[in-house]
């Protein structure tokens, strides 16, 4: 990416987060890999930014802007637990602990606050509504959808 698009960007982010309070960066897959989306603007306030892969791109913006809507109202994320208040399933919270988070996920929520900031990925059940954690879960068609930034392999 040139600087002037970078900077372009930056600014973007910065007046998305001074209008709104929040920026979504969407990131459309080209290259085989899942769409996916993430916030800038929740680190400060929450001390994480949100990650959201393997939804159809076009629900990602509006799920992750209704779920710091429902923060701001007074709303809280539990990690580790599965909630339904978020999306039309239940979903979990996870703390990405993957490197690879950095590279290749949140580079504009971390160039945005010059540190690498700690993110919760949305972690979605397979189409039998069950997580990695449990057993039956559909590895060979969700490690396509959604990749576990979870765990560190």
């Amino acid at each position: 990416m040139s600087e002037s698009i970078r900077n372009l960007m930056q600014r973007l982010i910065s007046e998305n987060i001074r209008d709104l309070g929040i920026h979504v960066q969407p990131v459309f897959s080209t290259i085989g890999g899942p769409s996916f989306g993430y916030t800038v603007g929740l680190f400060k306030k929450l001390g994480y930014e949100l990650l959201v892969v393997g939804l159809n791109p076009a629900d990602i913006g509006p799920l992750l802007y209704h779920v710091y809507c429902e923060i701001e109202q007074g709303e809280s994320l539990e990690e580790d637990k599965p909630d339904d208040r978020w999306a039309n399933m239940p979903v979990v919270w996870k703390r990405c602990i993957n490197p690879i988070i950095h590279e290749e996920y949140t580079v504009q929520a971390d160039i945005y606050w010059k540190t690498q900031v700690p993110v919760l990925q949305m972690i979605i059940p397979d189409r039998g509504g069950r997580f990695p954690w449990n057993t039956g879960y559909d590895f060979s068609r969700m490690n396509q959808v959604q990749p576990l930034l979870y765990m560190t392999h």
